[in-house]
This record gives C-alpha cells, structure tokens and sequence, in this order.
C-alpha cells in the first residue's frame, strides 16, 4: 500500500451505521410509535436520531444536524409519504433511464 493511499484510507470515516450503531440500537429499542413499510425506525425515531435527544430510558443521541427541527420534520414526512416510495413497496422499480431523464416502470 503506498503512502498515499494509506494517508486516503485514514482519513476515510466509517459508516454512520457503524459509527452511531449505539444510538440507533437504543433507538429501535424504545421506539414504539408506527414505522412506514420497511423502515427500521418511525419518522420520530429519525428525526430523534438526526437532530438528537433523550431518550425515555436516559440514553442521550448525538445531534448530526444542527438547524431548524422543522426542516428535518418536513423532509422525513416527505420520504415517508413519497408516491415513489410507495411504488417501491409494491415491488415496482422507480428509477431513472438510460438517457437521465423520466421514470422507469
């Protein structure tokens, strides 16, 4: 391994699944409101996550964003009720075409 890409691989920060995973275990375990259709966690518990907080059980979560919660409110309601994440529930794929433009069914 040369130097350079040694130096590149150190500065490489790991996953937040892996980095957070404390956080987001003790999320799924306290959470208990409703989840859309393959999430792990409820719109709450992203939010929670994102903008951090305490828990019910104490466990503090580590704010990743610092900003207005109702920016974060709104784009989490967004994924939860876009059209095209509805489609891909029902086994539809959505996505875009060869020519980087329009939807694919």
């Amino acid at each position: 391994m040369s130097t350079d890409t040694a130096t590149a691989s150190a500065k490489l920060r790991r996953h937040a699944e892996e980095q957070f995973a404390e956080e987001l275990e003790e999320l799924k375990k306290t959470d208990t409101r409703q989840r859309p259709s393959n999430w792990e966690l409820s719109p709450w518990a992203v939010c929670t996550y994102l903008m951090g907080g305490e828990l019910p059980n104490g466990f503090t979560v580590s704010p990743k964003y610092i900003g207005n919660r109702r920016i974060i409110e709104t784009a989490v309601a967004t994924l939860a009720t876009a059209p095209a994440l509805r489609r891909a529930r029902h086994g539809q794929v959505v996505g875009v075409g060869a020519s980087g433009g329009g939807h694919q069914r």
